[in-house]
């Protein structure tokens, strides 16, 4: 029979970082991929993002409560972002 692979991680080979309302953990041996000098700029891209996310959600509250439509439903807020070239994955989190 196959045995189901469980990983083993170990507290001491990661650091915590935190950044935002973000924890996340980094494994200590690895620094390539979060650079803590691009801090501001993820606060400035999620500002951008927050922002952009609210004029799109008026934008489409405006055009549903001037439709005359009796059947009309409530548009969605949510939206997705890829992040292509996230790396870490910070920004993301954040």
């Amino acid at each position: 029979m196959d045995e189901e692979y469980v990983p083993n991680y170990q507290a001491e080979d990661y650091k915590e970082l935190k950044e935002g309302q973000a924890t996340i953990l980094f494994p200590k041996n690895n620094e390539v991929f979060y650079n803590p000098v691009q801090q501001f700029n993820r606060d400035m891209s999620i500002a951008a993002i927050k922002t952009w996310r609210d004029t799109v959600n008026e934008a489409k509250m405006e055009r549903f409560n001037k439709s005359a439509n009796p059947n009309k439903v409530a548009p969605s807020t949510k939206f997705t972002i890829l992040e292509a070239l996230a790396a870490s994955g910070l920004r993301s989190v954040r």
